[in-house]
């Protein structure tokens, strides 16, 4: 989106006339700087309101007033005093939610380049204290999100008190009922793609460049 392959590649071919003490050819030079301030404009307006018009989507019903800034301004002054990559880290989204779901996206995406989770077969309840076949899947895919800690894994297919406590936690995490039991519900949950959740996250992070600089105390 912001010109990475044809940026490197000019860098590449100017640094080798550079090293071989060849004149610089103006046209690559000026087409290297042409693709470097677009993408530095492009980044810097998704980062600050999104890739997507909120309106364009919620026509009227969108009340949140976007983040706003002189781009063109702040790319000069970053030019001027080398600070172009602190600049653009300026315009994330100054939320920890934002920050957060970018540090769970990175996880899932790894999750979803090295195969997923694994799909928890469907069966009976399942309570605390109760035994099946299903636990060692159960706590694969528990750890695999964060929920279980790894020294409790185990292929143990008692419902012990350390996966009850993750599983409840899964189910807080994604709206159920935080009640430790593995039902219809919690296993349609986990069962979910990690494509599918993966997506969800990258809607989310747009949705919160959406948003002010400042929520207000409400």
């Amino acid at each position: 989106s912001y010109h990475l392959p044809e940026i490197d590649q000019l860098l590449d071919g100017l640094n080798r006339m550079s090293g071989k003490q060849s004149p610089l050819d103006s046209y690559l030079a000026a087409r290297l700087d042409l693709l470097l301030s677009h993408g530095f404009m492009s980044y810097a307006t998704h980062l600050m309101a999104g890739r997507v018009d909120p309106q364009a989507l919620h026509e009227g019903e969108w009340k949140a007033r976007p983040r706003r800034a002189d781009l063109a301004q702040m790319l000069a002054f970053s030019l001027e005093n080398q600070r172009v990559g602190q600049a653009l880290s300026d315009l994330i989204p100054p939320y920890d939610d934002y920050l957060n779901l970018r540090a769970v996206l990175e996880r899932y995406r790894l999750i979803d380049a090295l195969g997923g989770w694994p799909e928890i077969p469907e069966g009976p309840l399942l309570r605390p204290g109760d035994s099946d076949d299903r636990m060692p899947l159960l706590r694969k895919r528990l750890w695999m999100t964060g929920d279980l800690p790894v020294p409790t894994l185990s292929d143990d297919n008692r419902y012990d008190r350390e996966t009850a406590a993750a599983l409840r936690q899964f189910q807080a995490r994604h709206g159920l009922a935080a009640d430790r039991v593995l039902g219809p519900a919690t296993l349609r949950e986990l069962n979910r793609p990690v494509a599918e959740r993966v997506r969800q996250i990258e809607l989310n992070l747009e949705r919160w460049r959406w948003l002010p600089k400042d929520l207000g105390t409400r």
